[in-house]
């Protein structure tokens, strides 16, 4: 998905596109129009907060999404991308492996020359 909303003015200014960049990030500070709600969520998650925006960053400010004055041009595709919550996979990458890597951990058997299960 190329990005999930774009903020414009009335006067036709661009101030930012919510995307992959944001919200498959592994780390650091968002300095994304979503003010970081969707920073490293993963998309599926990213895409039901976006359907529920209450404010948008704007030249370092966090303004109300539905501002007089703030266009935000939400992708056409949020919707169904938000439903889709049993996909197996709606987390992001460093998620998922963390959570198979718990799910999959096993001890050994009491007798130390026994192999893993």
């Amino acid at each position: 998905m190329p990005y999930l909303f774009r903020v414009h003015d009335t006067d036709g200014n661009y101030h930012g596109t919510c995307s992959r960049r944001c919200y498959e990030a592994l780390g650091g500070t968002s300095h994304c129009v979503c003010g970081g709600i969707n920073h490293g969520v993963g998309l599926r998650r990213a895409a039901a907060n976006s359907l529920d925006l209450q404010s948008v960053r704007v030249c370092g400010r966090m303004l109300p999404a539905d501002s007089p004055h703030l266009i935000v041009a939400k992708n056409p595709a949020l919707e169904s991308l938000a439903e889709q919550t049993t996909w197996p996979w709606a987390e992001p990458a460093h998620v998922q492996i963390a959570t198979e890597l718990a799910r999959n951990h096993r001890q050994p058997d009491s007798d130390p020359n026994a192999s893993w299960k």
